[in-house]
């Protein structure tokens, strides 16, 4: 933090002349106040956290996440507004737009960091998804599902749909959809590092996508669509980057890993561990924090 005073002595006076006083002395100060980049939880055009939402961090390389242990980097960031309803507590930072707002809504709600705004306009470049329309692993893709059901939707493109309760197994690679739909209950399972490139929508309320080595850093999900909907009963681990969709995080299970969004909406009674093991995304430079007295 910076404090800077500044002092100007025996500063004239006009009209106070006529009541014998000449002078005066003047005192003003600022501070700024930076605690290192926002990070974990980002909604560029605004976030909204609704319910019993529990952040905080920690570092997949050094272990499995535990309470004990836990961090206070489970920053919630922001490009425009934030409002927190409900008995959000938040262990880390949360950050609005420069020239927007937070707002806290209940007097349960706690952040343990600082409430203020970033030092800057938040900008991110546009998604490169190179060839990876057309060259990647959806070959490995199982032809049935558990169900013994196709996992494509009828019809032209690569359109991933499953049907209620029923699971995909995907080993690791590199995949491409068109969109993803999950009906409630539908599961895929990654045994080991998957990218999963996503041209269009996710739409998985009620349904999950199952990490089985319990890594974020195993799973990428690069979506250029304008919606992203997952929720349930699943715990998510993975990093999902989404700088044009309106992100909805719900449901009663816990989250690892990051999330870059147009929009973010955690909905729910749930814990979102940040992990600061994972790097930034490519293209995405956030300003460092600031609050000014």
């Amino acid at each position: 933090a910076v404090r800077v005073v500044g002092v100007r002595n025996k500063t004239p006076l006009f009209f106070a002349g006529n009541m014998g006083k000449y002078s005066t002395d003047v005192t003003r100060e600022a501070v700024a106040l930076g605690s290192g980049k926002c990070g974990g939880i980002w909604g560029l055009r605004g976030v909204r956290v609704t319910g019993d939402v529990v952040t905080d961090s920690y570092n997949s390389g050094e272990g499995a996440y535990l309470a004990d242990t836990a961090y206070e980097n489970g920053d919630i960031c922001s490009g425009r507004d934030v409002v927190l309803n409900g008995g959000v507590e938040v262990h880390g930072d949360v950050m609005s737009g420069f020239g927007y707002e937070v707002t806290i809504n209940g007097a349960a709600a706690e952040v343990s960091g600082m409430t203020t705004a970033n030092s800057g306009d938040v900008t991110y470049g546009p998604l490169e998804f190179g060839d990876i329309q057309y060259t990647n692993d959806n070959n490995k893709i199982p032809a049935r599902t558990d169900g013994d059901r196709s996992p494509w939707r009828a019809g032209a493109g690569s359109n991933l749909y499953l049907t209620a309760n029923d699971n995909l197994t995907i080993p690791p690679g590199r995949y491409y959809f068109d969109s993803i739909t999950m009906r409630s209950g539908a599961t895929i399972t990654l045994p080991g590092k998957t990218a999963m490139y996503v041209g269009g929508n996710v739409a998985a309320a009620g349904a999950g996508i199952i990490g089985a080595t319990a890594d974020p850093a195993n799973l990428d999900m690069i979506v250029a669509g304008t919606s992203f909907t997952i929720g349930g009963t699943y715990e998510f681990y993975g990093s999902v980057v989404a700088p044009n969709a309106d992100v909805s995080l719900h449901g009663t299970a816990d989250y690892y890993g990051a999330i870059i969004g147009g929009t973010v909406s955690l909905l729910g009674d749930f814990q979102f561990h940040v992990d600061e093991s994972l790097p930034e995304a490519e293209f995405f430079d956030p300003p460092m924090p600031s609050l000014v007295k």
